[in-house]
């Protein structure tokens, strides 16, 4: 199938050109996606760059070069009568051979996406946000699926902590996005819907200036970030990740209500905060080996046994609310002090409290008695009532 299009010149002392190009369907394609900031070898002046030419929107489909620019010649004659035959020596009147089209601001095709990613494909548009690394232009394109690059963003100057830049598009195809920009990407957020169409793989490993990645929302199983050596902030929450493999550099972490059987932060030496709540199967929590480590949610994990090891952050929050505790040591724990510890609707009888001074201590739906309460003189809050009731034999 051939295109053809008319381009009309309109220069000083009213004087004009016309043109006429033919295109098979692809080039047509491919300038119709990138005819706003394109550069056309051997068309450039078709595509309206700068401002003088006239490009008209109708399209004309005929089965051979030859048909369409006879029959749009005689339609052009039709329109203009005397003046269309009258046409300056310049004149490209019939355009025949093959044509490149080219966008000034596309990414190299030939170049590797900083980002890939598989969404489900639904009507639904989807949109990410960036943030830039680099001071000067960086110019995102986005692959939606279905092989086409599309310009999707320019961003100019580093990402400021507050402010994002969004691309809105729709899934095509397979649902294989790809991700290219010109530039580092220090920011990227893939945030989905809690039961809504998602992304179901993620691969970030070209991302290496990422320092605030946030995919949660989606239908992730597995993920891996362990490359990305300025990630300081990861959002994986309500995901199905059975695996997650995690750079040293992480000081947030939030990874609750996924499908963790298991936890190792041997390496997470600088990780602050940790949120690892409603991973319902984890059973076993030992952060011992995070030293950083100031708050820890791991509320509805199915924990039996807790090491929080010798905590020493300053003011650190712990919840280990609603799990199936039996005991609870965290006297070495002296980061506690003037901080929190929360243990609520475990099946706890005993408790070792650090010999520091603690703001709050919540300990109640367990199964203390009287007798076995904790000491309060450590204690500047303590609440102990109600507990679970007793079950006499």
């Amino acid at each position: 199938m051939w295109y053809s299009y008319p381009s009309i010149y309109r220069g000083r002392n009213n004087y004009e050109d016309y043109s006429i190009f033919v295109f098979t369907e692809e080039e047509y394609n491919k300038a119709v996606t990138t005819y706003k900031n394109a550069s056309v070898e051997d068309l450039s002046y078709v595509l309206d760059i700068d401002g003088q030419h006239i490009m008209w929107a109708e399209k004309f489909k005929y089965e051979s070069a030859a048909q369409a620019a006879a029959e749009f010649k005689a339609a052009m004659e039709a329109a203009y009568g005397g003046a269309f035959s009258n046409w300056s020596g310049n004149a490209n009147i019939f355009k025949t051979v093959a044509v490149t089209v080219k966008s000034v601001d596309a990414v190299d095709p030939a170049s590797e996406p900083v980002i890939t990613l598989t969404a489900e494909v639904t009507d639904a548009e989807r949109t990410f946000e960036f943030g830039s690394a680099i001071e000067g232009e960086n110019k995102i394109s986005i692959d939606w699926g279905d092989g086409t690059i599309v310009e999707g963003a320019t961003i100019t100057g580093v990402y400021d902590g507050w402010t994002t830049t969004p691309v809105i598009g729709t899934p095509k195809g397979t649902g294989e996005i790809k991700i290219y920009a010109t530039g580092g990407i220090c920011y990227f957020d893939c945030v989905s819907t809690v039961g809504g169409p998602g992304i179901t793989t993620l691969d970030v490993s070209k991302a290496t200036e990422l320092t605030e990645l946030y995919a949660n929302g989606n239908k992730l199983t597995t993920f891996d970030a362990s490359m990305l050596s300025k990630l300081s902030k990861l959002y994986l929450n309500n995901n199905s990740l059975t695996e997650a493999n995690l750079p040293a550099s992480l000081t947030y972490l939030n990874i609750s209500n996924n499908k963790l059987t298991s936890w190792n932060g041997s390496n997470l030496t600088v990780l602050s905060s940790l949120y690892l709540s409603d991973n319902t199967s984890l059973g076993t929590l030992d952060v011992s080996n995070m030293p950083a480590l100031k708050s820890l949610y791991a509320l509805n994990c199915g924990l039996t046994s807790f090491n929080a090891g010798a905590l020493k952050t300053a003011k650190a929050y712990i919840s280990v609310n609603n799990n199936l505790l039996e005991t609870l040591d965290v006297s070495e724990a002296t980061g506690l002090e003037n901080g929190s510890l929360f243990a609520m609707g475990n099946n706890l009888t005993e408790i070792k409290l650090p010999d520091v001074k603690v703001k709050a201590v919540n300990i109640s739906k367990n199964k203390f008695t009287l007798a076995t309460i904790p000491a309060t003189a450590n204690v500047t809050t303590l609440t102990y009532a109600p507990q679970q009731e007793m079950v006499i034999e």
